[in-house]
């Protein structure tokens, strides 16, 4: 039962990034002040690192893990900023909460 176990734990990391939206200080501003250029400081860091691992594959998490910074490329990072823009919008029911 492989697949109720991968299921299981997408739908643990979908929840955690939900949690940790809501647990925002930006959203008690209703993500108002979110932007191309503020998203990278707001986002939950575990929204970040979901989609530099997305974008990144395991090459990006071993460089997380053997490093203490880790820096995405201009393109990764305007990526994940859009895709990170588009989930608050989603999580959000569709309101318009980012500029």
């Amino acid at each position: 039962m492989q697949d109720t176990s991968l299921f299981r734990e997408m739908i643990h990391v979908s929840l955690q990034i939900r949690s940790d939206l809501k647990k925002s200080p930006e959203h008690e501003a209703k993500w108002q002040s979110i932007n191309g250029g503020s998203v990278q400081n707001n986002i939950p860091n575990s929204l970040y690192l979901f989609l530099v691992t997305l974008f990144g594959g395991m090459s990006a998490v071993e460089e997380i893990m053997s490093s203490e910074t880790y820096e995405e490329s201009d393109t990764n990072i305007q990526s994940i900023l859009s895709v990170a823009q588009n989930i608050i919008y989603g999580v959000y029911e569709g309101k318009e909460l980012t500029s």
